[in-house]
């Protein structure tokens, strides 16, 4: 993902603009933000390691 759609993905709940994002991609940012806000809720750390046309990891710390 470029930065632009990392932007997008966590933004909780929010209404995704429909020219920039597929209904699959949409729920695949629905679970990323709900899992960001889940983590932070029990203070530990999320980060999003991605670049556009490679791989995305999600690390995950406590």
């Amino acid at each position: 993902m470029n930065p632009l759609a990392i932007q997008q993905v966590m933004k909780l709940f929010e209404q995704k603009d429909s020219n920039f994002i597929t209904h699959k991609a949409w729920k695949i940012a629905l679970n990323l933000s709900m899992t960001k806000a889940m983590v932070e809720a029990n203070h530990a750390h999320f980060i999003l390691h991605s670049e556009a046309g490679n791989d995305t990891i999600v690390e995950i710390t406590v």
